[in-house]
């Protein structure tokens, strides 16, 4: 076969398929989502995100058919190489998990990819044509089949609805519970936990009739793992949600909290603005009687409103990752949204819809997420200004702080984004107030229980940005819990030590469930009576561990009394990552963990430690 049949017969788009796989779709148990993020995937959605990559390399395959033209060779083997070189930058930051010149690097890519094309296609005969159409062919007939065995492994399993329920009870009246999920909103910016400016109004107003938990942690420092805690209660090195796309390990979803209450006859429903903390990514959405997700302004990212699995393919490939980097950049130049990007009015319309629709009869359980003041911190009239009055700098990328260690090479942190940070908390506070409202509106809100808390916290100090990562400073863990129960009036503090995993079983106990399952929080409800109960709480990060086996590298927090100590274990490393070492700190001298205690409180540094390693050992399998 000569040069000119080649092109003729244009088998260069076919090397497009390649495109959108190096760099996206590694070995079933990693999935390189995102620019150095390691995730887990079960097989479940492994096989959903080949599909999703395969339809996109289709598609991709198509536009190259019609653009190439007699430069098919040419691009042909630009892209394989391309594909090829960026697969390999990828797979040795896999192993190195080093990002500092990321961008030198990617540049090096597309500039040896864009010679070797040219170079490649003059040095190639025919017989190396016939071979590399042959290697083409059969490349597309193994992504084929595999293709078909991923539908055949969805199809063997159960759907959604394909699980038999468990039985309902019925017995006694129940009081309907909202629970509403404040996304990286640290209890240190509120006034109710003593922050110095009015960031919260509102909260404050519903914390005087509330019971206000001054110590309250969430269970790690990112949106999955806590999450799941909250919705199964335990800890992440036993549910092994520690990585973002990642599922609890079988059979938590059973007993989790949506599966316990709707058993219990409530009505459950879930409203999500944050895909990674929606019912779909939870592996629990059949335990809802509805979902809604993706409550976001779709016109500023169309990708937003995607289930996860495509998500991850069009964001994570090599062809998807620039056009939609474009798309983003343009709908910010175009003012598309204008500040509502993640607007919470989005969710409580849909949460309002719920709430009228609910059958009479019977309680409702309804779970409203909402993805402010997470980054970017970009709000509308008339919160934008209220903190950071400077006019400049309102799109996506300037609102989105560095992240990680990153900060340390950023003079100006924490600065402009701390105080647009607190404009977000109050653009959310205004719409849980207004909802609030509505419950009182019709009626429902006395009689109802009322749970408002957060997954995780933001940090703006110790050169440390955003959250994730192994920090577990206060800033990232130490998270509000408002508890109203039916009939309540009056607002109360309390300073035992909380943590998400004790949210599942008091909320099973203050509607009278009688199903408990096995966790590793503790009923509240005791504290809630005037009961100190005197207890460990734990904080984790294992993002950089394998999802099953043993949990190998990552941070532990445990806090005791006035005491935090923070262990660090196995190999990490992130861009910019000084010397770690384990951190003790007497809380109640040093609330901003200024005074690492260890050397001068040894048997309480001991002591500590080794219940972590205890602890590891049991729960995470870690030898010590």
């Amino acid at each position: 076969m000569n040069v000119a049949r080649w092109r003729e017969r244009s088998s260069g788009p076919l090397a497009m398929l390649f495109l959108t796989f190096p760099g996206v779709f590694l070995p079933l148990d990693m999935i390189f989502a995102g620019p150095g993020f390691m995730v887990y995937a079960t097989a479940e959605q492994a096989a959903r995100i080949y599909l999703c990559s395969a339809a996109l390399a289709l598609v991709a395959a198509a536009i190259a058919c019609l653009i190439v033209g007699r430069f098919a060779l040419i691009a042909c083997l630009t892209f394989g190489a391309l594909a090829l070189l960026n697969g390999l930058l990828l797979w040795s930051q896999y192993f190195t998990y080093s990002l500092e010149y990321q961008w030198v690097r990617q540049a090096v890519v597309v500039a040896l990819a864009l010679a070797a094309g040219p170079v490649l296609a003059r040095l190639l005969r025919d017989r190396h044509l016939a071979a590399l159409r042959s290697v083409l062919r059969a490349s597309s007939v193994l992504m084929a089949l595999v293709a078909v065995g991923c539908v055949a492994l969805l199809a063997a399993r159960p759907g959604e609805d394909g699980r038999a329920g468990a039985a309902i009870e019925k017995t006694g009246e129940r009081p309907s519970i909202f629970l509403i999920t404040v996304d990286a909103l640290s209890a240190l910016y509120l006034p109710t936990y003593g922050y110095h400016r009015p960031t919260a109004p509102r909260l404050a107003g519903f914390a005087d009739g509330a019971t206000v938990f001054v110590r309250s942690y969430a269970n790690s420092n990112f949106t999955t793992p806590a999450v799941h805690s909250i919705m199964h209660g335990t800890r992440p090195w036993t549910h092994r949600a520690v990585h973002l796309e990642a599922k609890a390990v079988a059979p938590a979803p059973a007993q989790s909290l949506p599966a316990l209450l709707r058993a219990a006859g409530y009505f459950t429903a879930a409203v999500a603005t944050n895909t990674w903390a929606a019912p779909r990514n939870l592996g629990m959405t059949e335990y809802f009687a509805e979902v809604s997700e993706n409550n976001v302004c779709a016109a500023s990212d169309p990708a937003s409103v995607l289930p996860p699995e495509w998500q991850i393919a069009i964001r994570a490939s090599l062809a998807w990752k620039s056009v939609h980097w474009l798309v983003v950049r343009t709908a910010d130049w175009i003012g598309l949204c204008a500040g509502r990007h993640f607007d919470p009015e989005l969710a409580f319309g849909e949460a309002r819809g719920i709430l009228a629709r609910a059958p009479a009869g019977r309680p409702l359980f309804l779970w409203v997420h909402l993805f402010p003041p997470h980054d970017p911190y970009i709000t509308p009239a008339p919160f934008v200004g209220t903190s950071a009055p400077t006019p400049e700098a309102r799109d996506r990328t300037s609102t989105r702080p560095p992240e990680a260690y990153e900060a340390r090479n950023h003079l100006d942190f924490p600065g402009l984004w701390r105080l647009r940070y607190e404009e977000a908390i109050r653009y959310v506070d205004h719409h849980i107030g207004a909802f609030l409202d509505e419950l009182k509106r019709t009626g429902v809100y006395g009689r109802s229980l009322i749970v408002i808390t957060a997954d995780h916290g933001e940090s703006f100090s110790k050169f440390y940005g955003r959250h994730g990562g192994p920090a577990l400073h206060e800033e990232l863990v130490r998270i509000p819990l408002l508890i109203k129960v039916p009939g309540q009036r009056e607002g109360k503090e309390l300073t035992q030590l909380t943590e998400q995993a004790d949210l599942l079983p008091t909320i099973l106990e203050l509607a009278g469930v009688a199903a408990r399952p096995r966790t590793e929080g503790i009923s509240l409800v005791p504290a809630l009576g005037g009961r100190q109960i005197e207890r460990a709480v734990f904080s984790m990060n294992f993002q950089q561990s394998k999802r099953l086996g043993p949990l190998d590298t990552g941070t532990v927090a445990m806090l005791e009394g006035r005491w935090k100590y923070v262990h660090y274990f196995g190999k990490i490393h992130y861009p910019f990552i000084p010397p770690l070492e384990d951190e003790l700190y007497d809380l109640a001298a040093d609330p901003h963990e200024g005074s690492n205690q260890i050397a001068a409180q040894p048997h309480i540094a001991g002591r500590m430690r080794r219940e972590i390693e205890v602890q590891l050992e049991q729960q995470a399998g870690r030898r010590r």
